[in-house]
């Protein structure tokens, strides 16, 4: 096994550090639920409240960040899933 001239240690150290990097990542099913609870919560929030502060509309721009967001997690899971087959 080659040593790392910096550090005195061993190659493997850094790929797995690169394995657990690669484990942090969401998973295909976790990122599909994210995806559809970010929606739902967002045209329930959409429908049924509205709150002003300082005439700042709160509530639609947290309906604009979950339905970002479940835009974001769902094209990223359909990608995954294109990729994968």
């Amino acid at each position: 096994m080659r040593a790392n001239l910096f550090l005195n240690q061993p190659l493997n150290k850094y790929y797995n550090l690169r394995d657990k990097v690669n484990e942090m990542y969401l998973k295909d099913e976790t990122m599909l639920a994210i995806g559809m609870i970010s929606m739902a919560l967002g045209i329930l929030i959409g429908r049924f409240l509205h709150f002003d502060y300082a005439g700042f509309s709160v509530s639609d721009f947290v309906e604009g960040v979950l339905v970002g967001l479940s835009l974001v997690m769902n094209l990223a899971y359909l990608i995954r899933l294109r990729s994968k087959k």
